[in-house]
């Protein structure tokens, strides 16, 4: 098992470009933002969600951050989708005022 963590300034998510949200987020999840009364804090912690995510998986920078979708079940807990077939993550986010954290553990498939 691997552990990545991510933590991020909300105002940085603050009047982001249009490019700069189609290159970050899926349509899914710019949808999602969209929906929400905090838009620059929902996408501070699903952008730190697929950091901490590449961190867990190692890939670091390497990593295309629209591999991995950020959705939420029916009662608003986050999980990915689009994962690698052989990947199990387990996805926390939480914000504070001007902060989201966001850890992911990961395990593969095969060792479970």
């Amino acid at each position: 098992m691997k552990i990545g963590i991510d933590i991020i300034k909300i105002a940085r998510f603050e009047n982001k470009s249009e490019m700069f949200n189609n290159r970050m987020f899926t349509e899914n999840e710019r949808t999602y933002i969209a929906s929400k009364a905090n838009q620059a804090q929902t996408a501070a912690g699903i952008f730190a969600a697929k950091e901490a995510l590449a961190k867990a998986i190692g890939s670091g920078l390497t990593w295309d951050l629209l591999a991995a979708e950020v959705t939420h079940d029916e009662h608003g807990a986050p999980y990915f989708i689009n994962l690698s077939d052989d990947i199990n993550a387990i996805l926390s986010i939480s914000h504070d005022d001007d902060t989201a954290v966001a850890v992911v553990l990961v395990s593969s498939k095969n060792t479970m």
